[in-house]
């Protein structure tokens, strides 16, 4: 066989090759794209469950030494200051509150 006749059917092989992925890559991602909620009102695209991981980077809080939940003085503050009806100022005013108690 002529050596021009592998080499351009090598070529045209791999052309096929490269076009198939090409267009097929947009196809797969369209498919794994979950369902667009129509009451979600943000551009963002809408993801029902976020790991900790995503939102926090620092230490695992689970590491910390002492466990917050385990002393009875600061157990019942932190729910409140976590609450999402707490405005900053009010869970500043109940920190200042509880450290001038110590």
């Amino acid at each position: 066989m002529p050596r021009g006749t592998a080499r351009s059917g090598h070529v045209r092989w791999s052309t096929a090759i490269v076009f198939t992925a090409m267009f097929a890559a947009p196809l797969t991602a369209a498919a794994q794209m979950p369902k667009a909620d129509p009451d979600w009102p943000c551009v963002q695209g809408y993801v029902p469950e976020l790991s900790p991981a995503q939102v926090w980077q620092g230490p695992d809080p689970a590491s910390v030494e002492g466990h917050w939940a385990a002393d009875p003085e600061v157990a019942p503050l932190v729910p409140r200051l976590a609450a999402s009806g707490t405005s900053l100022e009010e869970a500043e005013r109940q920190v200042r509150a509880f450290a001038a108690e110590l």
